[in-house]
């Protein structure tokens, strides 16, 4: 029989283009879901700092001002915000992905959908994070 495990399905809105308030938002999230004993955490696409959905209602040139914001408020793989949620994961022991909107390195103005996975489980290489990004970019960012 395979094992059996609590799972929870963040469904929460953001601190609207918030990273900081955001990422505290889902360390509160997660102790609360941890606490009623999920071991999976799930968050939604995108969540730190908020989906986006203004790319599909209106044309760019009436949402730059939005687009600004978005990208001034991603978050890296390797910042303060991942680091929180995946030390967090690790001192839970649980697992969560989270949706988050990646800023590049190489430019101000790009920025992928990315969904780092943490996994807490002392079991199982306490730490390591993955992230899938994009349609066509995968990467494994080894941590411990």
């Amino acid at each position: 029989m395979l094992p059996r495990f609590k799972a929870a399905a963040v469904h929460a809105a953001p601190v609207f283009l918030d990273r900081t308030a955001t990422t505290e938002k889902a360390i509160s999230i997660l102790r609360e879901a941890a606490r009623a004993g999920a071991e999976l955490i799930a968050f939604p696409e995108t969540y730190i700092p908020a989906f986006p959905v203004w790319a599909a209602l209106w044309a760019p040139i009436d949402n730059h001002d939005l687009f600004v914001r978005m990208a001034d408020q991603s978050v890296s793989v390797d910042g303060p915000e991942v680091k929180a949620i995946r030390d967090e994961a690790r001192s839970l022991g649980i697992m969560v992905s989270i949706g988050i909107s990646e800023k590049s390195p190489a430019s101000v103005g790009a920025i992928w959908n990315s969904q780092p996975a943490a996994h807490g489980e002392r079991r199982a290489r306490p730490g390591r994070t993955g992230v899938a990004r994009g349609p066509d970019q995968t990467g494994e960012l080894g941590r411990s």
